[in-house]
């Protein structure tokens, strides 16, 4: 009967809002973002087998690691939704690499501190700023 239905109704959206997600349909599609990508493309350049930006993304536990093809770095996801993905500030390691490669890390390094935004589409993550313009492309490993 229909006084059933709206208790469960109003059960299930207690339940999402308990849980922190707002609404049911707004949750983060952690599936399509967990795991290992590798760095395709810089902006517009397209990125060289000698010095390729790994990212690791553990959702889960709101991690973020991977090397910026010079270094290791580790650090914190700060925000996270259906759109949104910010990382807090990354930790490095401080080792010297051939100058092409520290480039790479240096440009690497910039542009995720600017990221804002994300979109995952045929197995492509693009990293945004706060403008929507693409910063990095990976793809998944």
């Amino acid at each position: 009967d229909s006084y059933h239905t709206m208790k469960k109704i109003k059960f299930l959206t207690l339940l999402c809002v308990a849980m922190g997600l707002g609404s049911c349909n707004n949750t983060v599609p952690t599936d399509a973002l967990q795991g290992e990508w590798q760095l395709v493309t810089m902006g517009t350049t397209a990125v060289t087998a000698e010095a390729q930006p790994t990212l690791q993304l553990n959702i889960k536990e709101m991690k973020v690691n991977g090397s910026d093809s010079c270094n290791t770095f580790m650090g914190a996801i700060a925000n996270i939704t259906d759109k949104d993905l910010v990382f807090s500030e990354l930790a490095t390691t401080l080792m010297l690499c051939p100058e092409t490669t520290m480039q790479v890390a240096d440009t690497f390094g910039t542009a995720m501190k600017k990221v804002a935004k994300y979109e995952v589409n045929d197995k492509q993550l693009l990293l945004k700023d706060d403008k929507g313009t693409v910063l990095l492309t990976f793809a998944k490993k």
